[in-house]
């Protein structure tokens, strides 16, 4: 009989649990959402850019309404807050530094037209849309001839590493309630240090608005 580590068994059944690198700021996501929530760790990854956009994966084109944020460079972690009655994302994560969040503000959207969402390098969206492109012209969908699978895209809520077919690979998400508009959201630290960016899908059970941090000071405010 095979014997499999504990990491990949805990990878196989959702259950890995956020790092120390993540926990200070998950734990904050978490108390801004005024119900419990599930800390779900998605991956541990270095982008290929340190530039990301916020946006479904399954209909990204050229002219998308919103630029590229820049990150810092290096690992990242990806965490997905889940609510509890339903199981699905209300909240998803890239995390950079692990620190005492202070202030932020939007930075973005998300336009959800199938359900999904995601987080996206220059490189990454370029290959999206080719590969969207090319599927049109031979008369398949993007959905139902590749994302379609069980390990992709194929459960109805789903938090992970979604692949292209030359390997790489990048952050999807089920989003919250389904379609619609979306906050992207820059969180930084007291000293000015970029911390996070998340994509808010349920907001806060209690107000019914999206999590939003204060508003950073700058300059002579």
């Amino acid at each position: 009989m095979r014997s499999w580590p504990l990491a990949a068994l805990l990878a196989l059944w959702g259950l890995i649990p956020v790092g120390a690198s993540a926990r200070q700021v998950a734990d904050w996501l978490v108390a801004q959402s005024g119900a419990p929530r599930e800390i779900r760790q998605v991956a541990r990854f270095t982008p290929d850019s340190p530039k990301i956009l916020g946006a479904d994966p399954l209909t990204y084109a050229p002219g998308y309404p919103f630029d590229f944020i820049a990150i810092p460079p290096g690992p990242v972690e990806v965490v997905a807050l889940l609510e509890p009655v339903e199981g699905r994302v209300a909240l998803a994560a890239m995390i950079f530094v692990n620190a005492a969040p202070a202030c932020g503000g939007e930075a973005g959207a998300i336009w959800v037209d199938s359900g999904t969402a995601s987080f996206l390098t220059p490189a990454t969206a370029a290959s999206l849309n080719a590969m969207r492109q090319d599927y049109q012209q031979r008369g398949l969908n993007l959905y139902d001839d590749y994302f379609a699978d069980p390990a992709q895209m194929g459960d109805s809520v789903f938090a992970r590493m979604l692949t292209l077919p030359d390997g790489s690979a990048f952050p999807g998400f089920s989003s919250g309630w389904g379609d619609g508009a979306y906050p992207v959201v820059t969180l930084y630290d007291a000293q000015g240090k970029m911390l996070a960016l998340y994509a808010d899908f349920i907001g806060n059970d209690q107000t019914e608005g999206f999590i939003l941090p204060p508003p950073c000071q700058t300059a002579g405010t």
